[in-house]
């Protein structure tokens, strides 16, 4: 019997462990690093873009405008502002998101002053509301672009679609 033991505690000892609270740590912190980079890396290249995007086609429409009848200057008009105040407000939404966590922190740590046990835990509970905050923003994205990008390609399209329409009529004899 002794070795039957021995050979199962070999066994068991030889299967594989879950990791150390501390591997597991620093893997959650790598995590939320490429997270983090990740992120900021792609909304500088967004910010830029639409930035972009919007003031050409806000300087396309000014031109087209006086000569486009009313009804697709309100339209198209009606498109892009809904493309803006969706895009403005998703940014708003961000800017919350991410500052709360450290007001709340700055609270925690107040009140914790002199505790380090309560500082630990209030370290720890930012770190929560972070990866929180960033769930959100990065759930609310997709709705965003469909939403924002939709409507201003909507708006695009249909200045696009009359000035084709018009080159066309005016080419028939």
């Amino acid at each position: 019997m002794p070795q039957d033991s021995q050979e199962a505690a070999k066994v068991f000892s030889a299967a594989p462990q879950p990791p150390a609270a501390d591997e597991s740590d620093r893997i959650q912190q790598k995590a939320l690093a490429f997270l983090k980079e990740a992120h900021q890396l792609g909304q500088g290249y967004n910010q830029a873009l639409v930035a972009l995007g919007f003031a050409a086609f806000l300087t396309v429409w000014a031109k087209l405008a006086p000569s486009l009848p009313r009804a697709t200057v309100l339209l198209s008009g009606a498109l892009l502002g809904l493309a803006l105040v969706v895009f403005v407000a998703f940014h708003l939404l961000q800017m919350l998101a991410r500052s709360l966590p450290g007001l709340k922190l700055g609270r925690d740590l107040q009140a914790g002053a002199g505790d380090p046990a309560t500082q630990l835990a209030a370290f720890a509970a930012y770190e929560q509301r972070q990866l929180w905050s960033l769930g959100l923003i990065l759930r609310a994205w997709p709705f965003v672009f469909f939403v924002s990008a939709g409507a201003g390609l909507g708006s695009a399209l249909l200045i696009v679609g009359y000035a084709f329409w018009g080159v066309v009529y005016s080419a028939q004899p």
